[in-house]
């Protein structure tokens, strides 16, 4: 079950197994203007307590020429690990486009979030498909 930014009443789903997840948005994370700008999910979820949930975290960078400094890269990972511990997670998944220019950036970010995320939460994210061939940069990360 998917829940973008919406206020969501997912009680109904009380069949709880492995193929019955709730995929939801956590929040997004967007640069802008030279700006950071961090938005949690602001809309309700309601789900069962024993519901298996998977965040799923959006990032956009508006500015071509932005700088992943190790101050806004701490942030970001920061943003990204607490949403990803939410009682309930069975995993995480992070949502970029990354540019050329920043995909050695993304690919430090996902390692440090994914040694901060407990062993049982695994770390996905959403590919383009330039990425998913036998080339794809995303080869050379771990």
């Amino acid at each position: 079950m998917w829940a973008w930014e919406r206020p969501e009443d997912l009680r109904f789903m009380n069949r709880i197994d492995d193929a019955n997840n709730i995929v939801y948005y956590a929040g997004g994370i967007v640069i802008k203007n030279g700006r950071l700008d961090i938005q949690p999910r602001i809309n309700n979820l309601l789900v069962t307590p024993n519901a298996r949930l998977i965040p799923i975290i959006r990032i956009d960078n508006f500015d071509t020429s932005a700088i992943f400094t190790d101050t806004l890269l701490q942030k970001i990972e920061d943003f990204i690990v607490t949403a990803c511990k939410h009682s309930g997670a069975v995993g995480c998944q992070v949502d970029f486009d990354a540019r050329v220019s920043e995909r050695v950036s993304y690919a430090n970010l996902l390692d440090v979030v994914k040694k901060r995320l407990p062993e049982n939460i695994p770390l996905s994210i959403s590919a383009l498909v330039s990425w998913c061939d036998e080339f794809s940069w995303l080869n050379d990360t771990s």
